[in-house]
């Protein structure tokens, strides 16, 4: 989880830098960040960073409009194989972006994490795929061996 909402900067007109370094707390149980914004008035409409490793405490958030409300959230991903994903979101950073200049010089941290394939707003859907007839059987498989394991070995003593 986190103890406290991310930082919040300007570096241009329309990006800013989320950070959130020294908030992470149980930073051994997360897999990968993510970094979650969206325009305070179309909540729906969010946008997604890439999966961001687990020594990157930083993310240029690009494609903003200036002088508007947003919202920013910080996430720590843990993988739990066939039990899925555990999304630990940080409290919401509220943050307006300038009418003019920027408050932080982008230097070469921003660069660094620019992210040239960050999705622009409403091409974000929840990665729901289809699940196949393979992974049915291979869950189905899994539970029963469990079973077996579990119930075979207590009748042993």
């Amino acid at each position: 989880g986190f103890k406290d909402a991310p930082l919040v900067q300007q570096v241009t007109l329309t990006s800013v830098k989320v950070s959130w370094h020294g908030l992470v707390t149980r930073a051994e149980c997360a897999d990968q960040f993510i970094v979650k914004s969206w325009n305070r008035r179309n909540p729906n409409d969010y946008k997604m960073s890439d999966l961001l490793p687990l020594n990157q405490f930083s993310y240029i958030v690009t494609d903003l409009v200036p002088n508007q409300d947003y919202v920013f959230q910080a996430v720590a991903r843990e993988d739990k194989g066939i039990l899925g994903k555990d999304w630990n979101k940080s409290p919401k950073a509220y943050f307006r972006t300038n009418k003019n200049s920027p408050t932080v010089a982008p230097g070469l941290s921003a660069s660094s994490h620019a992210n040239p394939s960050y999705r622009p707003p409403g091409q974000i859907t929840q990665n729901k795929k289809p699940v196949s007839v393979f992974m049915l059987a291979g869950i189905v498989i899994g539970s029963l061996l469990v079973l077996l394991i579990v119930f075979g070995a207590s009748g042993t003593c």
